[in-house]
């Protein structure tokens, strides 16, 4: 089920990290794009980068796993559950029931699975409006000759 047609605030408990792959052409150059937000709309993690050649489904699979690899690398893993967001609802339906997933895909799956585990994580899928800030980062991730990641310095805490 998709959310509305903005972006919603998670709770105090939570972060939340939207996520977004950009394929030019059905299979071609890729970026991948996300930010972490706290209930105060605070930017707390950012990151956009190439993703190499690949289609867009593989495009925010990486995108999920990125994500997940830097929430837990943050100061803010142990302290908050991580709420993902994703338009890519098929993505939602194979990290919620990865036997559903096709073959072609099982092990990027299986990869954010494994990033995911012992982490108080959910995902949902969103409607494309709800994450255009991803959307904008993973377009810009395409032609991103290095790598952008930016963690905010600010302590916080529940």
């Amino acid at each position: 089920m998709l959310n509305p047609s903005s972006w919603v605030k998670p709770s105090a408990e939570s972060l939340k990290f939207n996520v977004d792959g950009a394929v030019v052409g059905g299979l071609g150059r890729a970026g991948i794009g996300g930010i972490l937000r706290n209930s105060g709309n605070e930017s707390l993690i950012l990151f956009s980068r190439a993703a190499g050649s690949t289609d867009a489904t593989s495009a925010e699979l990486n995108a999920i796993l990125e994500a997940v690899n830097l929430f837990r690398k943050s100061k803010w893993v142990h302290s908050f559950k991580l709420l993902l967001e994703t338009d890519c609802s098929l993505c939602v339906q194979w990290l919620e029931r990865p036997s559903s997933t096709p073959l072609c895909f099982k092990t990027l799956i299986e990869e954010c699975l494994e990033a995911c585990a012992g982490l108080r994580w959910s995902i949902e899928a969103v409607s494309r409006s709800a994450n255009a800030m991803a959307d904008k980062l993973a377009k810009s991730g395409i032609s991103r000759g290095v790598p952008l990641v930016w963690m905010s310095q600010k302590h916080q805490t529940l």
